[in-house]
């Protein structure tokens, strides 16, 4: 019972940014997936992602992305990895389009007592796809910067957790400058054995230059299985 009564107080807290946003009027959007990994060998792990956002205050559907990566651990506390990610976007102002990303990353992370703390920086390329706007015709090279901080609650299976994510434009056809930001706050706890739920709620802030400002605030459901 206790167990139950902890899992509503959560999802109570996740959904109440919902309604404060609401209120407001600001732009609400809805980002929902899951993942499957698996341990192929030794410290290299396959995993393929699938999410399906929903924007304009939950009114339409934006983008659908599917992503398969590679991770290998290359020591206690790095780690490599490359993926792949195709996206369709259904854009009123750009034109609906499919666009891919390719990507590279390194992590390095460590413990302090029951916190794990994770930087990792990526860079990606994403090709241009020659849609309605002008700066679809350009190949966009841009690098992440990443700060995650997890923490594991003594007695209960439960992983809350922050993240700080910079999206810094490196072939920019304006400036090369931040172009996004990204603060995230979530939890993390296991359903049945090998699959997790994930719920975050997150605040994104684009001013790539290119198109108008946006701030948005994101809520997010995710199950994660792993073998």
């Amino acid at each position: 019972m206790n167990s139950v009564r902890l899992y509503i107080i959560l999802i109570l807290l996740f959904l109440s940014p919902v309604i404060l946003f609401a209120q407001d009027n600001a732009v609400f959007e809805s980002w929902n997936g899951f993942s499957v990994s698996y341990e192929v060998i030794n410290d290299f792990e396959l995993q393929i992602n699938q999410e399906l956002r929903i924007s304009d205050n939950l009114m339409s559907l934006s983008d659908y992305i599917a992503e398969i990566e590679a991770a290998y651990d290359i020591s206690k506390h790095w780690s490599f990895g490359l993926g792949y990610r195709i996206q369709k976007e259904w854009d009123i102002e750009d034109g609906d389009h499919w666009s891919s990303r390719y990507y590279t990353s390194v992590q390095y992370d460590f413990d302090i007592e029951r916190f794990r703390i994770k930087f990792r920086e990526q860079y990606q390329l994403e090709p241009a796809w020659y849609g309605a706007s002008e700066w679809s015709y350009f190949n966009f090279s841009t690098l992440r910067h990443k700060l995650s901080i997890d923490y594991n609650i003594k007695g209960i299976k439960l992983n809350p957790f922050a993240e700080m994510e910079f999206y810094q434009s490196l072939n920019h056809p304006i400036q090369n400058r931040i172009i996004k930001s990204r603060y995230t706050v979530g939890i993390e706890f296991p359903l049945i054995d090998h699959l997790d739920m994930e719920l975050m709620f997150r605040y994104q802030n684009r001013q790539d230059g290119l198109r108008k400002p946006k701030q948005e605030y994101i809520s997010g459901l995710s199950l994660k299985f792993d073998f």
